[in-house]
């Protein structure tokens, strides 16, 4: 009886602790935060700090409330010295609220406080700093999707999305990259209408950036055929996967690299044999045969060590 009792202790202990274990703060790149700063402080120069010549970097957490309210400040690095006054500006700081799925939502964000000998101050360019967070996001938002981590990595690829649009230059790839990255998120989490409206906005900037004989531009098809696909429009995922198929045998030039040859065989390949499931799940036997077929022939060439 008593072990009976503990168990039941246990279990109800357990489901009361869920709802604390799923809610995990989101994590925004320091640039997006800036965009929603709309109070900031200065800190003051330590004068112990003058004195000795001490400068350098504080790196913070904080944790901003809904309302836009800075609830928390973690110290990550900086000189002891340093520490308290940028903790303390920190505090002070304001946001507006930051949104995820459309409503307000506690987020956590990393802010650097320089400090120089003539005053604290930021060393790097806006432009420096947006090129910065998207290429620390990317890395998440792909070792999130690597790891299958799809609700997690659907806001981190979110937060990589609005960088691209903020980034100098030329923003064709990296938009075509978060637009992609966003489908594969919500593929995952098997939200197929939603992944085709991402994947349809992938192929837009593909179609109006690359030529046909890209590869770019089939892994857009494929992508676009594979929300069709779970969406349930087999006619529709059967027209792209054929326009995928076309492309990537377009862009098998002779003069290609070994190293992209071999990447474009193993997708030619992959994009075949799905293109044969959906036939067959369609009814025509005969030509899924004939793609299963096609699949198989396709040399894949040896990976050579350098």
């Amino acid at each position: 009886m008593k072990i009976i009792s503990l168990r039941l202790w246990l279990a109800v202990i357990l489901l009361a602790a869920l709802p604390l274990l799923a809610q995990e703060t989101p994590s925004v790149p320091s640039a997006l935060a800036d965009q929603h700063l709309v109070k900031k402080e200065t800190p003051e120069y330590p004068p112990l700090a003058l004195v000795a010549r001490i400068s350098g970097a504080v790196v913070l957490e904080l944790t901003i409330s809904k309302e836009g309210k800075v609830t928390a400040v973690k110290n990550i690095t900086g000189h002891p010295l340093l520490l308290p006054p940028a903790s303390q500006a920190a505090k002070r700081r304001r946001y507006s609220p930051f949104l995820v799925g459309g409503q307000p939502t506690e987020v956590r964000t990393r802010v650097t406080v320089e400090f120089t000998l003539g005053g604290p101050g930021p060393n790097e360019t806006r432009d420096e700093k947006i090129t910065r967070s998207y290429v620390q996001q990317e890395a998440e938002c792909r070792e999130l999707l690597q790891k299958r981590r799809y609700p997690e990595a659907e806001t981190s690829c979110s937060w990589l999305s609005e960088l691209a649009a903020e980034l100098p230059g030329n923003r064709e790839l990296p938009q075509f990259a978060s637009f992609e990255y966003l489908g594969h998120a919500a593929f995952g989490e098997q939200k197929f209408t939603e992944a085709l409206g991402f994947y349809k906005q992938e192929l837009a900037i593909a179609e109006a950036s690359f030529p046909p004989t890209d590869v770019n531009l089939a892994y857009a098809y494929n992508d676009v055929a594979r929300g069709l696909r779970g969406a349930g429009d087999l006619p529709q995922a059967r027209a792209y996967y054929e326009r995928a198929i076309h492309t990537v045998e377009l862009a098998d030039a002779p003069s290609l690299p070994a190293p992209q040859k071999r990447k474009n065989a193993l997708f030619e390949k992959s994009v075949v044999r799905e293109y044969a499931g959906v036939l067959r799940k369609s009814g025509d036997v005969a030509a899924a045969d004939a793609a299963d077929k096609k699949s198989a022939a396709i040399a894949v060439p040896e990976q050579k060590d350098n």
